[in-house]
């Protein structure tokens, strides 16, 4: 019984980092004048290709090394940023309109893992 709360709570886990982390890159691709449906499912798909990696290797990071979670997730945080880079433009390339891929994949992911780090101090304190 106890791995299935443990199984729940890292799947709401991966669910609610996914979810905000879409909210808030899709909001700021919107301010970086990012238009059109297609634009933004691309930038959804990104995200969808990248977050869940990215939480799985820190989450067993956390489980089996946890004096390396931090290190292991800001490279992981750093590595992320020229691979969506890269796909945004791969998507510019062939006429997809994102004017300054690396750029926005830049912003994005500070924004969201800033939000995300706040969000986290936020609930620690409250706890």
């Amino acid at each position: 019984m106890k791995m299935d709360s443990a199984v729940l709570a890292v799947l709401k886990g991966f669910g609610i980092s996914l979810g905000l982390t879409l909210v808030i890159e899709l909001l700021i691709a919107f301010l970086m004048k990012v238009r059109g449906r297609t634009e933004f499912l691309i930038a959804a798909l990104v995200n969808v290709l990248t977050n869940p990696l990215v939480v799985l290797i820190v989450y067993y990071t956390m489980f089996r090394a946890p004096a390396l979670r931090w290190p292991v997730e800001i490279l992981l945080e750093i590595l992320v940023i020229p691979a969506e880079g890269l796909l945004y433009r791969a998507a510019k390339k062939s006429g997809f309109h994102f004017s300054r891929p690396f750029l926005l994949a830049l912003v994005c992911n500070l924004s969201s893992y800033g939000f995300g780090l706040a969000l986290n101090a936020v609930r620690a304190a409250i706890r």
